[in-house]
């Protein structure tokens, strides 16, 4: 590739970088499919799909520590992003299926932050991640993290359509 036409189609390398993490951000948006009734299940594939595609993680982490400012975003991905699954979330919630004390959008974030907590681009130690057992005990965490953020209680508010 030329180094003058990149930057003819690009116009820059912060623009080059955008159109790259954007890109892993589709990647990543389209890779895990949402069962917003087993969100457990979910955050293990993000995991998963962290653990194997760690590159996406440092991406989105040199973007968040870098160039994070109201002049560059964090790029959205080339899909409708989230809504589906923000309000499919929200659907589980008011069929009583998911608790429902935490906002479905907050709710969805703390399920991506918990499934990446020990991703190539966390801030926490990482070391020896690579170990079988060691990525079988985070991932059973994840699952147990998450599964006791969204069962549903009994004294849980249901709005009810």
């Amino acid at each position: 590739a030329n180094k003058n036409l990149i930057y003819v189609y690009f116009g820059s390398k912060e623009q080059l970088f955008v159109a790259v993490l954007a890109e892993a951000l589709t990647e990543l948006v389209n890779a895990v499919p949402l069962n917003a009734r087993d969100l457990p299940s979910y955050a293990v594939a993000l995991f998963d799909h962290d653990c194997d595609h760690a590159d996406l993680s440092r991406l989105a982490r040199w973007h968040g520590l870098e160039r994070r400012s109201a002049a560059s975003p964090m790029p959205k991905p080339d899909v409708a992003t989230d809504d589906p699954k923000v309000e499919a979330v929200a659907a589980a919630q008011r069929a009583g299926v998911v608790n429902a004390a935490i906002p479905a959008p907050l709710l969805l974030d703390l399920v991506y932050a918990l499934a990446i907590t020990w991703s190539a681009g966390s801030p926490l130690p990482v070391e020896a991640s690579d170990a079988p057992e060691n990525r079988a005990t985070r991932r059973a965490a994840v699952q147990e993290a998450v599964r006791r953020l969204t069962s549903p209680r009994a004294a849980d508010p249901v709005e009810r359509t």
